[in-house]
């Protein structure tokens, strides 16, 4: 599974590519805040994504592709602390792949390491220029 989702979500060469984007989420006092983060996905399938940001690094092992109606769905779980309570991050999305540019969206949610529900808490864009 790990070599499908490197091979068909991030097939730009044989080397890891760290790409550029954008999450956005909502504060408690309802403004919205976009954050600059890098997401690099190892090469050939082996390894860990990461995602870096602003005194933020996310590592992991866990992250699946599927084909759904013809496209590429992709899922990445990171394991973090929020205010000391550990929660599972899911970046859900898909791509598009052009001449041009590769581009993937898709959503965040967050769920507490032991509660089976998922909150919608953002959206992600990430473009590597070709």
């Amino acid at each position: 599974m790990k070599l499908i989702l490197l091979t068909l979500l991030f097939s730009i060469s044989a080397f890891a590519v760290p790409v550029d984007g954008v999450v956005t989420y909502k504060l408690d006092n309802g403004n919205l805040v976009d954050r600059e983060v890098t997401i690099d996905v190892p090469a050939r399938g082996q390894g860990e994504v990461t995602l870096i940001g602003e005194n933020m690094e996310l590592k992991t092992t866990h992250f699946k592709s599927v084909e759904v109606m013809g496209r590429k769905v992709f899922t990445i779980f990171f394991t973090t602390d929020f205010n000391g309570k550990k929660a599972v991050l899911v970046f859900k999305g898909t791509y598009m792949r052009g001449e041009n540019y590769l581009i993937y969206t898709g959503d965040i949610y967050k769920a507490r390491a032991s509660e089976n529900n998922l909150a919608h808490t953002g959206v992600f864009t990430f473009k590597y220029n070709r």
